[in-house]
């Protein structure tokens, strides 16, 4: 199992994050407590150019769901896809024009594990908890694909790795005061049970804090991931961190938005920056 979390981290790192980590519910969304199905497109830059050698419209892409059971609980429910395309490599030469050398690459659409959980509400409180199964349906042949799914979303890398099953349960706190101050703070952790190979554990961990009115939200905040299944790890090599921003605009029964995110450690060093796009349709 470390081989592949550690392949996870390169993967990010050599070939390829608008982090919006949903582990039960998109908390970059600016959601309310409400039912809503959202679409989150999440669009990588890197550094180096040799690394950036996808097309602009290569992309992660989350559906996601979010409906009343009863009046304590709520089904979750996310469907990961990745689209990757590889640019066409030539080689010319210089003083003809001639290309000596020409490699296509063809396109790949991959269908991720999906989450499927619950959410258990209690009346009055500001606290919810969520449990969840990503169940193991990614394809394991879509290489390119996957690498790029998994650099867009380090905080859900699972979602893009071939026979992953993975139990997590968090802990949320989210207040609103009457200035529209929104905090919220998530903790918890995934276990992953990958097909060949050891159980590992991940803990899981945000808080944000902004502005959510009737028709703006503005939120900024912190994310971040923490192996502690591994013995010989110091903390930097066990914990990737990420800045994140959002701005959504409420217009009733749909909210448009976009997403910043950034990394402040040294994990994935060859991405620059993510940006995303998402839409949440409210339901009543």
């Amino acid at each position: 199992m470390r081989r592949l979390i550690l392949k996870a981290l390169t993967v990010g790192a050599i070939v390829l994050l608008f982090g919006v980590p949903l582990f039960g519910q998109p908390i970059w969304l600016g959601v309310d407590n409400k039912s809503f199905i959202a679409v989150e497109t999440l669009k990588p830059t890197f550094k180096d150019d040799s690394f950036n050698d996808f097309t602009f419209i290569s992309s992660a892409i989350f559906v996601s769901g979010r409906f009343s059971i009863s009046e304590n609980m709520m089904f979750v429910g996310e469907l990961p896809i990745a689209y990757a395309k590889r640019k066409d490599l030539k080689i010319v030469d210089p003083s003809t024009g001639q290309i000596l050398f020409e490699l296509s690459f063809d396109a790949e659409t991959m269908i991720g594990s999906p989450y499927v959980g619950l959410e258990l509400h209690k009346a009055g409180s500001n606290s919810f908890f969520e449990i969840g199964v990503r169940l193991p349906v990614a394809q394991d042949d879509k290489s390119n694909a996957s690498e790029l799914g998994v650099a867009a979303d380090f905080d859900r890398f699972e979602a893009f790795i071939p026979d992953f099953t993975t139990l997590s349960g968090h802990l949320n706190y989210q207040r609103k005061n009457v200035s529209n101050v929104v905090l919220r703070l998530r903790g918890g952790a995934s276990v992953f049970f990958p097909k060949d190979s050891d159980t590992e554990m991940f803990l899981d961990y945000s808080g944000q804090i902004g502005f959510e009115g009737q028709q703006i939200s503005l939120i900024g905040g912190i994310t971040g991931r923490m192996i502690v299944t591994e013995n010989d790890l110091d903390l930097g090599e066990r914990t990737v961190h990420h800045l994140g921003a959002t701005a959504a605009i409420n217009l009733g029964t749909v909210s448009p938005g976009v997403h910043f995110r950034i990394r402040i450690d040294d994990q994935l060093d060859n991405i620059d920056y993510v940006l995303g796009l998402n839409l949440v349709i409210h339901r009543q």
